[in-house]
C-alpha cells in the first residue's frame, strides 16, 4: 500500500482553432496549481509486463483558486488492473477506469479518451468530456520468445454528469 501527496503546475492555452464550437464558450487558458493524494495497492509480480496480481489506484487533486483560474475545481481518478495467468503464454487483462471533473474545470482538461493505452481505435481526444467510464479485456499472447500479440474488446461512456450518462452512446472499441 502506498500513499503520496500529489502537487502540480498548470499551463493550458488554447489557441488557433480550426473550430471556435470546439470551446463551447468556455475559457481557453488555464494557469494554475493542483495538489492531491494518490493510494494504491500492487500485488503484480512485474511492472511492466505482469501475469498475475492487482494494481488498484484511487487519485483525488484539487485545483484551488489561484492566478488566473476563475473557480476551485476537483478531479478524481480511479483505476483497477487486473491480470490472470491462462495456458501457456497466455495473460488476460482488465482495465477499469473512471475519472470524473467536479465543478467548473476548463474544457481543455476534461478527460479525452483514444490513444495508445486506452480505446485505442479513437483518435487521442476526440471524444471528451467531465466524465469518463472505460472497461477493457485483454488476451496477451507469448508466440515466440519476446514477440506475441494481443486481441483486446473494449467499451467507454463519456459525459458531462453521472445524471446525463446515456449507454446507448457507449463507444466500443476491439
Amino acid at each position: 500500500l502506498n500513499i503520496a501527496p500529489i502537487v502540480g503546475f498548470n499551463y493550458y492555452k488554447a489557441s488557433r482553432f480550426t473550430n471556435e464550437e470546439l470551446s463551447q464558450g468556455l475559457p481557453t487558458s488555464y494557469t494554475g496549481i493542483n495538489a492531491g493524494l494518490e493510494i494504491s495497492l500492487d500485488t503484480r509480480d512485474h511492472s511492466i509486463n505482469p501475469e498475475r496480481g492487482i494494481s488498484l489506484t484511487i487519485q483525488q487533486l484539487i485545483y484551488p483558486r489561484i492566478f488566473y483560474s476563475s473557480e476551485v475545481f476537483y478531479k478524481t481518478s480511479l483505476t483497477a488492473d487486473f491480470f490472470v495467468k491462462g495456458w501457456k503464454g497466455a495473460i488476460f487483462a482488465l482495465d477499469l477506469f473512471s475519472e470524473s471533473n467536479y465543478g467548473d474545470s476548463p474544457w481543455f482538461m476534461w478527460t479525452p479518451i483514444g490513444g495508445e493505452t486506452r480505446m485505442r481505435g479513437y483518435y487521442y481526444g476526440r471524444y471528451r468530456d467531465k466524465n469518463t467510464i472505460i472497461a477493457q479485456l485483454e488476451l496477451r499472447q507469448n508466440i515466440y520468445k519476446g514477440h506475441g500479440m494481443v486481441i483486446w474488446g473494449g467499451c467507454a461512456n463519456i459525459f458531462p454528469s453521472y445524471k446525463e450518462m446515456d449507454l446507448e452512446k457507449t463507444l466500443p472499441n476491439y
